[in-house]
């Protein structure tokens, strides 16, 4: 899939991994974008996880890892779930998320075994973090032995075998420089269990995934042709898809429009072409 990008692929399941990329340290000290515009999108997006994962499972005691501004711990305290907390490694993210009155702790995963020897956890989030580790598979077993029997892990991720990375391969907008790994629905559900997690729920999503921009929703419909482009800058836009050349505007529009909006978002959906997988999972 990957043709013009330094990548190996498991013959066995798929699971891709990608050389000469970025070590996770630059995230560290890098400039976020906490603009108004973001931060509004990302609540939203924060709302709607809180909505889906607890149909499945309740979210009392959850850490977020890799929390980033804290806009889901944010999400969770609206909704009087008990308890809290993130671990984020970005300063500025965290001084965001501290000056919010949340529970954040700088730190990365690998912290993660004294903290919940202090501070017990019922539920671990993961959003866009396993694909950035060194060794996902040693990560994810690391994790379930810092964890009681009963807890439940929550993970999400890109899809590399969604509809978008099919038909743009090596311009896929999800490839970034900072992601050493990708992986499809099935090498998720295998690195989980395999480090001794049973799968409870799983599913496809995206970022804001009721209000798609317009034309990532022609795309995702097949209105949109694929452009390729020498010039795609990867990872240069997380929350739209569009051609390499032309890119239509997501500005608010009427009442009407944004109900069409929402409607054909959810379209996408059972059409099964979402970008991200999630999956929930509990310590056995």
């Amino acid at each position: 899939m990957l043709r013009d990008l330094p990548a190996f692929e498991c013959s066995h399941c798929g699971f891709l991994w990608l050389c000469d990329r970025s070590p996770a340290s630059e995230y560290e000290e890098s400039g976020v974008d906490l603009s108004e515009e973001k931060i509004r999108k990302r609540r939203r997006n924060c709302r709607d996880r809180v909505a889906m994962i607890s149909r499945h499972i309740s979210l009392d005691r959850t850490c977020d890892i890799g929390c980033g501004e804290g806009l889901f711990l944010a999400a969770l305290r609206e909704k009087n779930f008990p308890d809290p907390m993130g671990i984020e490694p970005n300063a500025s993210c965290v001084s965001f998320g501290q000056n919010l009155g949340l529970n954040i702790r700088r730190g990365t995963i690998e912290n993660c075994p004294d903290i919940f020897s202090q501070f017990p956890r019922g539920v671990v989030t993961l959003f866009h973090v396993i694909e950035h580790l060194v060794d996902p598979f040693e990560t994810m077993k690391m994790l379930h032995s810092s964890l009681q029997k009963g807890a439940f892990v929550v993970i999400e991720t890109p899809n590399i075998r969604s509809y978008s990375a099919r038909r743009w391969g090596d311009q896929w907008r999800l490839i970034y420089r900072q992601h050493l790994s990708y992986f499809s629905p099935l090498t998720l559900r295998l690195c989980l269990e395999q480090a001794g997690f049973t799968i409870i729920a799983a599913g496809t999503t995206d970022f804001d995934r009721n209000y798609l921009p317009w034309g990532e929703i022609l795309f995702r419909l097949g209105l949109r042709k694929v452009k390729v482009s020498q010039t795609v800058s990867h990872g240069a836009d997380r929350d739209s898809q569009v051609s390499a050349k032309k890119r239509t505007s997501a500005a608010p529009g009427s009442r009407f429009k944004k109900g069409i909006r929402f409607l054909l978002s959810k379209l996408i959906g059972l059409l099964g072409r979402r970008d991200y997988i999630w999956t929930i999972a509990r310590v056995s």
